[in-house]
């Protein structure tokens, strides 16, 4: 017992002196150089446009033959950002640790390396893209993780360092689009909507962008038709830049020569931005005039005049059709004479494009007739008067939104200064074609179970069903119980047949239920914008003990001395471990002391009943 209770106090002396003795290592001001990236490889080398990529970085602090303790190292944080609109950067947060092996430390340099998955990154622009690193270093403890506060090379404390890395260069001119109109007339209107010869009017229309890429120095030039004149300014106005899926409206004051035909007069407009080869296909608008000559030899004379026959007004139901889906066009039918008109042809057919150009219906053009024929006949319409007809017609469901024309032509007869003639007259009006919007997402998982304080993984899988891409997708998570770096996240347009899937990590911050609501806000292909919501739920558990994860204490307190053996202990801790040594020691005194009375007494009871016995044989 002696020599037990020597060896305890030499080991609670050897604890006292090893705490004043021990000096526990600096951690603050120490001195690190900025980083540098050594080495980038970006897969694919040079992503298209639309196109996901991954990168791994190779990070190096490199001390120039400075003796450096950084051994306080636990983890380094990086922030990543896009210095550029052609990256979408979708997780935005790394956690680089020095035990899963990622930090490879010497005397004279501190190098580790990041991979981003192609899940989280997207080529959305041209340009040049270039990423953002923001690290900070961090030492683990008990309660809060802490800073590390350094000197850097200009001698200034800092606990945060960035470096930028240029991972692909800006895709030159034989890249550019040029299979689609990326600028496009979407709609127009007249002020006033009728029209007469030897009027002033003006012309508004919006321009659209419709490609997945911001648009700079956008140009409308307009071409009016012999009898139309732009008053009192240019044909070229300049709209500046157009965001991708963007819309600007231009207006040109107009005017009427005073003796027109009555018609419908073409404008041209053609429209150019910078991003493009070339200027997209020239949208033509259609302008319906009423005047009093009946062709251009025609002085406009009374006796002359020849009866004309215009569609006063048309409707189709107010809105866009779609594509697909029967609709109703009814015409106002007008004779503009002062003769009545016989034996009316009226032929009804869709206007058609180039059979290359797919946004103009190609050579059979984008409707036909349902349920009837698409000839009327008209028996006479005397002067000045107005018949309505209507017409069932079907919309290709494969064709691109755009307007597209319908092509009214006009077989009849007139009685002009006692002589029987034939005549013939066209109209056209313009109508604005769309596909349903058939975006959707599916599934939406969080994992299940998750611990409170560990990263989970949140999944929700989209895909654009419909024939029209759908532009500036983002994504927006809401809920409790939960924290994540991803809340907002901007993804970009999705082409007509495209699916991928929203994946980020949420962190639990307490047990019980995660739960909360992912939004997704996009634009259709006719501007509006449109959200779907999807709810989730799953369920947070406390973090997993090494026991849980399959450990034993004996495991347990061999990492705990590990780390104390790499972060060194404080004088107070040692002398914690001294009181608690010196407990045991007293501890330990008092239970043998208790154990020898103990056993005596038992002794002294065993001799006891040993004479009582005795006695008993001796009678």
């Amino acid at each position: 017992m002696k020599k037990f209770l020597r060896a305890a106090a030499f080991l609670a002396a050897a604890v006292f002196t090893a705490a004043f003795l021990y000096e526990e290592p600096v951690k603050a001001d120490t001195y690190i150089p900025d980083p540098r990236i050594t080495a980038a490889t970006v897969d694919p080398a040079e992503p298209g446009l639309g196109s996901p990529f991954g990168v791994e970085l190779d990070f190096e602090h490199d001390f120039g033959g400075v003796t450096t303790d950084y051994s306080a190292f636990d983890y380094a944080d990086i922030k990543v950002t896009s210095e550029t609109d052609a990256i979408s950067v979708g997780e935005k947060e790394y956690k680089v640790t020095s035990d899963s092996g990622d930090l490879d430390s010497s005397t004279n340099s501190l190098s580790y390396s990041l991979y981003i998955p192609q899940k989280n990154l997207k080529r959305v622009g041209k340009g040049y893209g270039i990423l953002k690193f923001q690290i900070t270093y961090y030492e683990e403890n008990s309660k809060n993780d802490s800073k590390i506060t350094f000197t850097d090379s200009n001698n200034k404390k800092t606990s945060t360092f960035t470096v930028e890395k240029l991972v692909f260069g800006k895709l030159d001119g034989d890249e550019k689009e040029t299979s689609e109109t990326n600028l496009s007339v979407s709609s127009y209107k007249l002020n006033p909507s009728s029209v007469k010869e030897g009027q002033k009017f003006s012309l508004t229309f919006t321009v659209k962008n419709n490609s997945n890429i911001p648009c700079s120095h956008v140009t409308s030039v307009i071409t009016p038709p012999d009898g139309i004149s732009v008053d009192g300014r240019t044909n070229t106005q300049y709209l500046g830049t157009l965001a991708a899926g963007g819309t600007a409206e231009v207006t040109y004051p107009l005017t009427c020569l005073p003796k027109m035909v009555t018609g419908s007069y073409v404008v041209k407009v053609s429209l150019s931005a910078d991003e493009f080869t070339a200027p997209s296909a020239p949208p033509e608008i259609y302008i319906p005039v009423t005047g009093t000559k009946t062709d251009d030899k025609d002085s406009g004379k009374v006796g002359d005049s020849k009866p004309q026959i215009i569609i006063s007004s048309y409707d189709y139901g107010g809105k866009a059709v779609t594509g697909g889906k029967e609709f109703s066009l009814s015409m106002n039918i007008k004779n503009t004479g002062e003769t009545a008109i016989e034996n009316i042809k009226m032929t009804v057919s869709s206007a058609a494009g180039s059979t290359s150009d797919k946004d103009t219906g190609g050579a059979e053009g984008a409707f036909t007739p349902s349920k009837s024929s698409n000839t009327f006949f008209i028996k006479s319409l005397g002067a000045n008067s107005v018949i309505n007809e209507k017409i069932s017609l079907l919309p290709k469901s494969d064709a691109s939104p755009n307007s597209y024309g319908v092509s009214i032509g006009f077989n009849y007869e007139a009685v002009i200064d006692g002589k029987r003639q034939s005549l013939e007259a066209t109209e056209t009006v313009a109508i604005p074609l769309t596909q349903p919007d058939r975006f959707e997402v599916n599934d939406v998982e969080v994992e299940n179970p998750c611990y409170v304080g560990e990263s989970g993984q949140f999944t929700a899988s989209y895909v654009n069903k419909g024939k029209s891409k759908i532009f500036n997708l983002s994504v927006k998570l809401d809920g409790d119980n939960f924290s994540t770096g991803s809340k907002n996240t901007y993804i970009g347009n999705v082409d007509s047949g495209s699916s991928d899937d929203f994946e980020v990590s949420i962190t639990p911050e307490k047990e019980g239920a995660v739960k909360g609501t992912v939004t997704f806000s996009y634009e259709d292909a006719a501007g509006n914008v449109k959200e779907i919501k999807k709810e989730f739920s799953g369920e947070a558990q406390s973090a997993q003990t090494d026991l849980q994860m399959g450990g034993v204490d004996g495991d347990k307190e061999a990492a705990a001395a590990a780390a104390a053996a790499k972060k060194g202990v404080s004088w107070k801790a040692w002398a914690a471990a001294a009181a608690a040594a010196a407990a045991a020691v007293v501890l330990a005194v008092k239970l043998i002391k208790k154990h020898k009375a103990k056993k005596l007494r038992m002794l002294e009871e065993s001799d006891d009943y040993d004479d009582e016995g005795s006695g008993g044989n001796a009678k």
